[in-house]
């Protein structure tokens, strides 16, 4: 009974650890958007904030703040 119930400790504890993520994140203080979007965005890029997530995929966030 005591041995069956250490080995479930170690599966469930092996099962269960914690993994360690890591990611960069850049911001910009400035709407670096594509050219390519409509140019009646280009008066916020002062006031927009870009943010780069990278976590194996790239994410880009456009935040404008108004």
């Amino acid at each position: 009974m005591r041995r069956g119930l250490f080995s479930v400790l170690i599966v469930a504890g092996a099962l269960f650890i914690p993994t360690v993520c890591y990611s960069a994140i850049f911001t910009t203080d400035r709407g670096e958007w594509p050219s390519t979007w409509p140019k009646g965005l280009d008066p916020y890029r002062k006031q927009a904030k870009t943010i780069r997530v990278a976590h194996g995929i790239q994410e880009t966030v456009y935040e404008i703040r108004l």
